[in-house]
């Protein structure tokens, strides 16, 4: 059924009509796996549900917390943010160009409207590259833990 739900607004849109507005969705195959997936999404999110808005808020993620790289959140404002992983491994581009990595850690971190987490875990990678964004979160007195 959910299948047919995404064929159904598939031909209310038009095939030809999507592919011109979005041209990667002519590629290779690349719309009709998109479409499965979204299929598959819409079914696995109306599992356990048994009304409509319901499962549509499932698919949406309306209650869920959204997960998402530092240039997909630009321009968007969050409660609280956590970064996961503020290490050389996950931070591998800053060493090639600290002003824009900088520029990208403060863009990101200034999502928040309240309250900024950072995690790092001695066993992942090193902070030696990023040294200089620990070095401003300490200048600025961001408190840390130790969570053995």
């Amino acid at each position: 059924m959910a299948r047919s739900i995404v064929d159904d607004i598939l031909a209310f849109i038009g095939r030809e009509r999507l592919i011109a507005v979005h041209p990667t969705y002519g590629q290779g195959g690349w719309l009709d796996k998109v479409l499965e997936a979204a299929a598959e999404y819409l079914f696995v999110s109306s599992v356990g549900y048994m009304d409509w808005p319901s499962a549509l808020d499932a698919y949406q993620g309306v209650h869920a917390i959204p997960l998402m790289t530092i240039h997909k959140s630009k321009g968007l404002e969050y409660h609280s943010v956590i970064f996961v992983g503020l290490d050389d491994g996950a931070w591998w581009s800053f060493a090639n160009d600290q002003i824009e990595g900088t520029a990208g850690f403060f863009v990101a971190f200034t999502r928040a409207k309240q309250r900024v987490v950072f995690t790092y875990c001695a066993h992942r990678g090193a902070r030696s590259k990023i040294a200089t964004l620990y070095n401003l979160l300490e200048k600025a007195g961001v408190r840390t833990f130790s969570i053995n």
